[in-house]
C-alpha cells in the first residue's frame, strides 16, 4: 500500500540527494522517475518556436547602432521592463530561491526589502545620468571613455563580458541539469539548443529582440510560479488561509538569529538586505543588461518607468518564489 509521510521526515530540508523523483515517488524501492509527457514536449517545442519566431521577425530594418543596440530608442517602457524580470531572475533563481526557502525559511523575503531600498538611487539617480540626451551613449561603459578614455572603455567593457560569459555558464547549466533530472534530456543537448538560438536570434534582431523575447520568457517565468505555487497550495494542509500558520509549528520558518545585530550570523536579515540592496543597485542601475533596455526607451520618463516596472516585477517574482518554497517544504511525500 501507499504510505503518507510529510517533508519533516526529509533529513536538513532537502530530498534524498539519490532520489530522481523530485516528488518523491518509489516503487519497488527504487527511485521512480516521472519526466515529461508528449503534451509537455509539445509545450517546450512551441515555446522555442515561437520565441525563436519572435526574434528573428523583430530584427530593426536598418543596421545602424541606434536600431540595433538601443532599438531605435522606441522600445515600450513597460515591455521593456517587464523583460527585466528574466533579465535578472534567471533559472538558477527560479530553482535556487524555492530550495532556500526550502530550508532555511523566509530569510530571501531580506531580498525584496533589498529592491526597495535600492528603488530610489537607480531611478533618480542612475538612469538620469545615463540617460541624459545630449550624451547619447549607447551603453553603461560610453561614459567611462567620455570622463577617462577608450582604453578605460575597453577594460571595462572586456571585463563586463568575462563575468557575463562566467554567469551565462550557470544559468545555461542550471535549469539543464534539473531538466535532465525530470526528463532524462541530456545537459549538453539544453546548453547547446538554448545557447545556439538564443544566440542567433540575439545576433539578428538585437536590442528589440532581446526585449520582446525575454518579455515572453518574464510572462513564462511569472506564469510558472503561479501555476507552481497554486497547485502547492491545494495540497498544504489549510491551503493558502493557514500557510504562515502551519508553516510555524515546526520553528523552522524564520531562521534562529535572524535579526541579530552581528554580522558574524550564517543567515541575518540585515546583512541580507543591505547587501542586496547594493548588489541591486550594481545590477539594475549600473550593469549593462539593465542600463542598454533603459537606454532603448524614448527619454528619461520613459526609463524611470522601465526601471520601476522591472524592480517592482523581480520585488513580486521574488516573494511568489519563497511562498512556493514555503508550499513545497509543507507538501505531503507519497512513498510507495
Amino acid at each position: 500500500g501507499k504510505v503518507r509521510v510529510t517533508t519533516h521526515w526529509i533529513d536538513s530540508g532537502f530530498m534524498d540527494p539519490s532520489a530522481t523523483d523530485w516528488v518523491g515517488l518509489y516503487s519497488s524501492g527504487q527511485p521512480h522517475r516521472r519526466g515529461l509527457s508528449l503534451i509537455d514536449y509539445c509545450v517546450v517545442a512551441a515555446y522555442i518556436i515561437v520565441v525563436v519566431v519572435i526574434g528573428s521577425r523583430v530584427s530593426s530594418s536598418t543596421a545602424s547602432a541606434k536600431n540595433y543596440f538601443l532599438a531605435g530608442k522606441g522600445a515600450n517602457r513597460w515591455v521593456a521592463g517587464i523583460s527585466l524580470i528574466s533579465g535578472i531572475t534567471s533559472g538558477i533563481s527560479f530553482i535556487g530561491i524555492p530550495g532556500y526557502t526550502y530550508k532555511n525559511g523566509v530569510a530571501m523575503f531580506a531580498f525584496v526589502g533589498g529592491f526597495i531600498l535600492a528603488a530610489p538611487f537607480i531611478i533618480y539617480v542612475a538612469i538620469p545620468f545615463f540617460a541624459r540626451p545630449e550624451l547619447k551613449f549607447t551603453t553603461s561603459y560610453s561614459y567611462l571613455e567620455a570622463r577617462f578614455s577608450r582604453r578605460i572603455r575597453s577594460v571595462s567593457s572586456a571585463l563586463f563580458l568575462l563575468r557575463v560569459i562566467i554567469y551565462m555558464g550557470f544559468v545555461l547549466f542550471a535549469p539543464a541539469v534539473a531538466l535532465e533530472a525530470v526528463a532524462n534530456v541530456p545537459v549538453f543537448a539544453s546548453v547547446l539548443v538554448t545557447g545556439v538560438l538564443a544566440t542567433a536570434y540575439t545576433c539578428k534582431g538585437g536590442m528589440q529582440a532581446v526585449i520582446w523575447t525575454d518579455f515572453l520568457a518574464s510572462l513564462t517565468l511569472i506564469t510558472g510560479v503561479a501555476v507552481a505555487l497554486s497547485l502547492a497550495l491545494t495540497r498544504v494542509e489549510g491551503g493558502a488561509v493557514n500557510l504562515w500558520t502551519t508553516a510555524q509549528k515546526d520553528h523552522w520558518l524564520v531562521p534562529s538569529n535572524f535579526f541579530s545585530n552581528s554580522p558574524l550570523t550564517t543567515i541575518n536579515f540585515w546583512c541580507m538586505l543591505f547587501g542586496f540592496a547594493f548588489n541591486v543597485a550594481a545590477q539594475s542601475g549600473t550593469d549593462q543588461i539593465a542600463v542598454q533596455r533603459y537606454l532603448a526607451t524614448s527619454d528619461v520618463r520613459s526609463a524611470q518607468v522601465t526601471a520601476a516596472g522591472a524592480i517592482a516585477g523581480n520585488s513580486v517574482m521574488t516573494a511568489l518564489l519563497v511562498f512556493l518554497g514555503i508550499s513545497l517544504r509543507l507538501l505531503p511525500i507519497a512513498v510507495v
